[in-house]
């Protein structure tokens, strides 16, 4: 269950996201690079606003459905260990989209820093 998060504000800012990475990525559908997405506050891939029982897709899952033309590689950073479970678990709801997702240890450089949750599409 996400953490209780925002408002309605965090509910227009994804919904400006998604409308943005629906747009960027078509119009680079043609192109002939790696399109990536990277989220460095993955959270756990949904949100509740704080005084709502409701629960909506936060903006790894956005990034995920993207349909027309989908992330080549999308990177999910997360600090919460609980949260990179959850961001693993996506795999199982775009199983064409995610092939692995792993968690990186923190680095002499940037110590407790945050657990990375990565995730690959397939091809």
């Amino acid at each position: 269950m996400p953490q209780p998060f925002g408002g309605a504000w965090t509910k227009e800012k994804l919904a400006v996201l998604a409308a943005y990475l629906d747009a960027y990525t078509t119009a680079l559908k043609n192109q002939h690079f790696d399109l990536v997405y990277l989220d460095a506050f993955a959270g756990n891939g949904y949100w509740r606003p704080k005084a709502s029982d409701s629960v909506y897709d936060g903006s790894p899952r956005i990034a995920l459905k993207i349909d027309d033309k989908p992330f080549d590689k999308v990177v999910l950073i997360e600090k919460d260990p609980a949260n990179c479970d959850s961001l693993r678990a996506l795999h199982g709801d775009f199983p064409r989209r995610t092939s692995s997702y792993g968690t990186a240890t923190p680095t002499k450089r940037s110590p407790g820093s945050a657990a990375a949750c990565r995730g690959t599409n397939a091809p």
